[in-house]
């Protein structure tokens, strides 16, 4: 899910992203569903990631997976071909469990398939999308994805909140604040705690954090959430365990995506002040929101660099987790294994690669390729350089 709403992975050339990928998204999300086109999407504040590790977040939190194969390039032939992006992206949802059972292609005529696969597709009009979305739609539906119409969020927004109001600065800090924009977000953070004494900074914080999770306009609480995460940044011990924890347990999903970004900035800045209990409930790939597992899970990978005993949300999601989640799991030891072999555990990835389920196995063994030259003495030592 992404935003509380089902998500479908829409694959699609840049060249019909308007006439083709566009509608489908439109119709998607008229039903409820979230269509992601990649190269619309956001990154999360500050992740430095390429294109192909953003490809792979958004398909891990996608619950199906739809390909436009579009007549991109002409051949000598007088066929065509879409473009290279698409058949990657297909043959990276066939690895992810969820998605290999939830595939829709749809094709348009003349365009010749890749040779490696011989999917079941419908048909493509690039001058009428309308029968490949109905194509699409009634697929969905057939796999339970459509939601209700009573279990959609609100669209209407609620009247905004008078930021002129008793808050006073605080409320001075969102005036005209664009969500996103995490620089000036800090900026403001930055001067107004300047001319404060220190004694009065957790103040400040805790009421951005209250402003947060009372405000019933979700513009402004998601530029508040941005103002914590940014007096977080300047300096971590202005927000602790009891406020991260209240925006952890919200039953709003941005709430605890602001505690999962917070966690993993922690994770970052001041590891042991990351409370691991609460990032496990958080770091839940299966069954969480895209934007809160996605921080958490990026939160876990950073401190099994420092703190050993964060394995422990690992080991969870790798014994109780359903086959989704001990993929993840597999996935980011893969990730974590490229970054730093010492500070993967190795018995973890040895269950994994006896995994009864191929993809989860696959993607176990190709870390411990990675692994393979790192003893458990390089182990030790890396977490207790003095032999203590």
């Amino acid at each position: 899910m992404i935003s509380g709403r089902p998500a479908v992975f829409i694959s699609c050339s840049e060249r019909y992203r308007e006439d083709v990928a566009l509608p489908v998204r439109e119709a998607l999300k008229a039903l409820g569903i979230c269509g992601v086109i990649v190269s619309d999407e956001a990154r999360l504040p500050q992740r430095a990631w390429d294109p192909e590790a953003k490809v792979e977040s958004y398909l891990r939190s996608c619950d199906a997976f739809v390909a436009l194969v579009t007549p991109d390039e002409k051949l000598a032939n007088g066929g065509y071909r879409c473009r290279s992006n698409i058949p990657d992206e297909v043959g990276r949802a066939r690895q992810d469990p969820r998605l290999a059972e939830h595939m829709i292609i749809v094709k348009a005529r003349n365009v010749s398939l890749w040779s490696n696969i011989n999917p079941t597709y419908d048909m493509l009009d690039v001058q009428d999308v309308r029968p490949a979305i109905q194509a699409i739609v009634g697929q969905l539906r057939a796999w339970d994805l459509v939601p209700s119409q009573q279990t959609l969020p609100p669209t209407v927004a609620e009247p905004r909140l008078d930021p002129r109001s008793a808050l006073g600065s605080i409320a001075d800090l969102l005036l005209g604040l664009d969500l996103g924009d995490h620089e000036e977000a800090g900026r403001r953070v930055y001067r107004l705690l300047r001319g404060l004494p220190a004694a009065e900074h957790p103040r400040v914080v805790s009421e951005l954090v209250k402003f947060a999770t009372e405000t019933s306009d979700h513009g402004d609480e998601l530029v508040a959430c941005s103002l914590v995460e940014a007096a977080d940044r300047l300096d971590p011990a202005l927000v602790g365990t009891a406020m991260i924890e209240t925006l952890a347990s919200s039953r709003d999903f941005s709430l605890r995506s602001c505690a999962a970004v917070l966690l993993w900035q922690k994770a970052q800045n001041a590891p042991y002040q990351v409370p691991i209990s609460i990032l496990g409930r958080l770091a839940r790939p299966a069954s969480e929101d895209w934007y809160v597992q996605a921080p958490a899970m990026a939160a876990v990978k950073q401190l099994m660099l420092t703190r050993a005993d964060a394995r422990q949300i690992l080991d969870d999601l790798a014994t109780e987790g359903d086959r989704d989640e001990r993929y993840a799991v597999a996935a980011d030891l893969l990730d974590l294994a490229t970054v730093s072999g010492t500070a993967v555990p190795a018995d973890l990835v040895q269950r994994l690669i006896r995994d009864p389920d191929a993809a989860v196995a696959a993607k176990a063994a190709e870390a411990g390729r990675v692994i393979s030259d790192v003893s458990d003495e390089d182990r030790r030592r890396r977490y207790r350089p003095f032999g203590l």
